[in-house]
C-alpha cells in the first residue's frame, strides 16, 4: 500500500505525536510510509525511521499537491492537511481519509463541508468527536479509532534525581500545553492556593509550555507548592516521579497523555468532558470531576492523597486498561481500514 500521511502543523502536540506513532507502527508492519509536512515542522525532525520518507513542504503548500499523485491513499491528520488532501483528491482522484482529533464542529462553509463529505472515511478518536461529526453531517462515513499510548522512555538516573528534588513531597503532576481555555491549568493553581497552608507537602508540577505560561506563572506567584518545568523532552522521567496525575481540561478530544499516565500506573483525576470518559472510568482507573468545579477537584486530590490503597488500585487498573492502546494493536485497525478503502 502506498499511503501518504499529511500533517501540516509546525508544532508538536498530541496530534503530531499520534501521527508519528502511527506511521512508525505501520512502517514496522507494512513497509515504507510517506509523510508530507512543513519544512520547519518538529514532526519532521523527530522522524528517524528508515522506512519513512519525509517530504518537507515550503509555502504556499498548494504548489506541492503533485507530491501526492503516486499515492494510493492520502491520510490527513489535522484540518489543514484535510484541505490539502481534498484538493489533491480533486486533481488526481486519490481517495483520502481524515483523522479528526478535536471536539468542536467544523466550519459551516461550503468548502469545509466538501472537504469532509468527500472523504472516504472520517476517523474520530473518541465517541464525543464521532457524535460531533454526525451532528455536523449525519451522512459522514465515520468510524472510531482511539489514540495510542506512547510508551514513554525514562532514565533511572534522571528519575532518581527528580525524586530527590521532590523528596518528602506528594507530587501531583500534570503534562500539557499551557493553554487555559483548553487545558484548564488555572484550576490547578486555584486548588494549590487553598492547599499551600493546610497541606504544604503536596506539590503541583506542571510540565509543558504554551501561550498562557506567563499568565499562569503570574497567577501562581508566591506559591511554594507549584512548579513549572517548561517544555521537556523526558516526560517519562517526570511521570515516574509523580504520585498522581491531574488533568483539568475544559475541552479534550480524547487526552492521549492519560494513556501515558496509566502506563506509569498513576491514579488519575480528570474532568468528565468530551472524550475523557472514554479513557477514565470513575473509581475504576481514576476519578472524574465536573469541569471548572474547584471544590470537586480539590476534594478528589485529598481523597487520593489520603488513601494509598485507592491510589494503588486505580493505578493498577489504569495500567491494565492502557494495554489495549498499544501502537501495534491500533495500527492493525488502520491497516484494515486502508485495505477496505483500496477494495471499495
Amino acid at each position: 500500500m502506498k499511503i501518504t500521511h499529511i500533517n501540516l502543523a509546525r508544532g508538536f502536540r498530541g496530534g503530531e505525536r499520534q501521527t508519528q506513532l502511527l506511521i512508525e507502527a505501520l512502517a514496522d508492519k507494512t513497509g515504507p510510509q510517506n509523510l508530507i509536512c512543513p519544512k520547519d515542522a518538529e514532526l519532521s525532525r523527530r522522524i528517524q525511521h528508515n522506512d519513512i520518507s519525509v517530504e518537507n513542504l515550503t509555502r504556499p503548500y498548494l504548489f506541492h499537491l503533485n507530491r501526492c499523485k503516486n499515492s494510493q491513499i492520502l491520510h490527513a491528520h489535522e484540518a489543514k492537511a484535510a484541505h490539502f488532501a481534498f484538493l489533491a483528491h480533486k486533481l488526481y482522484s486519490i481517495p483520502y481519509i481524515i483523522t479528526r482529533r478535536v471536539p468542536n464542529i467544523p466550519k459551516a462553509n461550503t468548502f469545509t463541508h466538501k472537504v469532509y463529505s468527500n472523504a472516504t472515511k472520517v476517523i474520530a478518536i473518541s465517541n464525543a468527536i464521532d457524535h460531533v461529526m454526525k451532528q455536523y453531517d449525519s451522512k459522514l462515513p465515520t468510524t472510531i479509532i482511539p489514540s495510542m499510548k506512547s510508551r514513554l522512555a525514562c532514565n533511572s538516573d534522571t528519575v532518581r534525581q527528580l525524586k530527590n528534588q521532590f523528596e518528602n513531597k506528594f507530587v501531583v503532576g500534570h503534562v500539557g500545553a499551557l493553554v487555559k481555555h483548553h487545558k484548564g491549568q488555572q484550576h490547578i493553581i486555584n486548588i494549590a492556593q487553598n492547599l499551600q497552608e493546610t497541606h504544604p507537602d503536596i506539590l503541583f508540577v506542571l510540565v509543558g509550555n504554551g501561550k498562557d505560561e506567563q499568565a499562569l506563572k503570574q497567577q501562581a506567584a508566591g506559591l511554594k507548592n507549584v512548579k513549572f518545568t517548561g517544555f521537556v523532552n523526558n516526560v517519562g522521567d517526570y511521570m515516574s516521579a509523580f504520585d498522581m496525575f491531574i488533568f483539568p481540561s475544559l475541552e479534550e478530544g480524547l487526552g492521549s497523555i492519560l494513556l501515558d499516565a496509566m502506563d506509569f500506573s498513576l491514579p488519575i483525576i480528570a474532568n468528565a468532558v468530551d472524550g475523557i470518559p472514554d479513557l477514565v472510568k470513575h473509581e475504576e482507573n481514576g476519578l472524574l470531576v465536573d469541569a471548572g468545579n474547584d471544590e470537586m477537584l480539590l476534594n478528589a486530590v485529598l481523597t487520593l492523597y489520603n488513601d494509598q490503597t485507592l491510589r494503588k488500585k486505580l493505578g493498577e487498573s489504569g495500567k491494565s486498561f492502557s494495554q489495549e492502546f498499544l501502537p501495534e494493536n491500533l495500527s492493525n485497525k488502520y491497516i484494515s481500514l486502508y485495505q477496505s478503502v483500496l477494495n471499495s
